[in-house]
């Protein structure tokens, strides 16, 4: 569908909720959101207390997927054809590919949109090593990073920053405290309720409901575009965790809560075991 060289490595993606769905004639489309990582050389002065150079960042897209019964009639049936003998169009495994397309720089006709537009760019305290979108506020997003933070994003509400060196990150709307050393990898959102769960080099899982702040993470508002960003002009509020689940003999890579349940998380280490908890 779409494809960039990037100008910086990216270490996590995560592929968002439903934007919209248009319906204009011969181009009919659904719009999704997409988010990225930007992975910089930008490294944190402690005795400054100043990020130097080019900053990393979460980069939010909109991507327009074309309904392909509406725009490649011959692909649809060159689908068809593939499935009735196998053979008639290629063998399996073969790749068909969708003509490709860059930004729409800034224009908002959606009949005549390219396929990727860039949205929002928040700065963000250190290379994203893992993107989480919250189920139940499709706007929200977890981070992790070389850090024993999770950082809470609402990415509606954040300013879109320019991507100059030196810049302060952007201030998210929660930090979740509770590891001991970095949690850089496993980290999920409940479908059922407003639970998040992170495993960390420390070996545990920390497990948070961020339901108190329902207020701040629902809220849809862009801010005002004449709004100057102010860097730590409102420090974020830290929670600690609900639950600290202790049993792994190394790091925890990954954690995934049950679909039909808030109460039941899987688990896998570096110690070679998979636990339910």
């Amino acid at each position: 569908l779409f494809q960039e060289r990037l100008a910086c490595p990216s270490y996590a993606c995560a592929v968002g909720d439903t934007v919209c769905t248009s319906h204009h004639s011969n181009n009919e489309f659904t719009k999704h959101r997409i988010y990225q990582s930007q992975a910089t050389n930008a490294n944190y002065l402690k005795d400054q207390h100043v990020w130097q150079g080019q900053p990393h960042a979460l980069l939010v897209y909109d991507v327009h997927v074309p309904n392909t019964r509406t725009r490649y009639p011959a692909l649809d049936q060159q689908l068809n054809d593939w499935h009735t003998n196998n053979r008639s169009h290629g063998q399996k495994g073969d790749v068909v590919s969708y003509p490709t397309t860059r930004h729409n720089n800034g224009n908002d006709d959606d009949s005549n949109c390219s396929y990727v537009c860039a949205v929002k760019k928040i700065i963000h305290p250190g290379p994203i090593s893992r993107i989480k979108q919250m189920p139940r506020l499709p706007h929200i997003c977890a981070t992790h990073t070389q850090h024993k933070y999770v950082f809470i994003w609402n990415t509606q509400t954040q300013h879109d920053r320019q991507l100059l060196d030196n810049s302060d990150p952007n201030t998210p709307e929660l930090i979740l405290k509770g590891h001991q050393e970095d949690a850089v990898y496993a980290l999920d959102f409940s479908t059922s309720d407003f639970g998040v769960a992170s495993g960390g080099q420390d070996n545990r899982i920390c497990v948070w409901n961020v339901a108190d702040y329902q207020t701040v993470l629902s809220s849809s508002n862009e801010p005002d575009p004449d709004e100057l960003f102010v860097p730590f002009s409102k420090p974020s509020p830290k929670l600690k965790p609900r639950i600290i689940l202790k049993g792994h003999q190394g790091e925890v890579t990954d954690v995934a809560f049950a679909p039909h349940s808030p109460y039941l998380i899987a688990s896998v280490s570096n110690d070679k075991s998979l636990k339910l908890w």
